[in-house]
């Protein structure tokens, strides 16, 4: 009898995991926004000057995700975006107004796509930022963007999902899917 389950990603850091927790409840499951290469490093996500940097950088990475469900090129490969992909969405700009000024802004009859800063991906082709307060900080940056067509933005959400279905990307719809690497974001 064989299982209908998906296989379990390899996570190659634990193939020969052997304690007390794998051998009680099996190989650990790789939750894939967390525990992976990036540093999340949150203290600076109010920091408005670094973001505005990270975000206009050209090695920026933006996941696109519609009701929570990641864009993905095939099953087992996030769809990772630039800036200028999503610049009819959120703008040339999204960290422009500091967190007192876009509070001061705020508007609920205007719906604006959310974007979160994931953190840094520390590699060999690393970008250097200036925080300020925490000096300089290099790495890659990754934003998760929500692309869900609602409000004000529901045309160009609808137009960017049009362009990707037209590449071949789909929506991930599982929310329980395993078939995406645990490294997605080395791309």
């Amino acid at each position: 009898m064989t299982s209908s389950l998906p296989q379990l990603p390899e996570v190659a850091l634990l193939q020969n995991d052997d304690s007390m927790l794998s051998r009680r409840f099996g190989k650990e499951i790789t939750n894939y926004y967390a525990g992976g290469s990036i540093n999340r490093i949150s203290f600076l996500r109010a920091d408005t000057s670094f973001l505005q940097q990270a975000s206009k950088s050209p090695r920026a990475r933006y996941f696109a995700l519609n009701n929570l469900g990641p864009v993905v090129e095939d099953q087992g490969t996030l769809a990772l975006f630039s800036l200028e992909n999503l610049k009819s969405l959120i703008g040339s700009d999204p960290f422009k107004l500091t967190e007192d000024e876009s509070i001061k802004n705020f508007d609920s009859t205007k719906k604006t796509p959310l974007i979160v800063f994931l953190g840094l991906h520390e590699g060999p082709n690393s970008d250097e930022f200036t925080t300020t307060s925490h000096g300089t900080v290099k790495g890659e940056p990754y934003f998760a963007v929500d692309v869900t067509p609602r409000g004000t933005y529901s045309e160009a959400a609808s137009a960017f999902l049009k362009s990707q279905e037209e590449k071949g990307f789909t929506v991930q719809r599982n929310a329980r899917a395993m078939t995406l690497h645990a490294e997605a974001v080395r791309g």
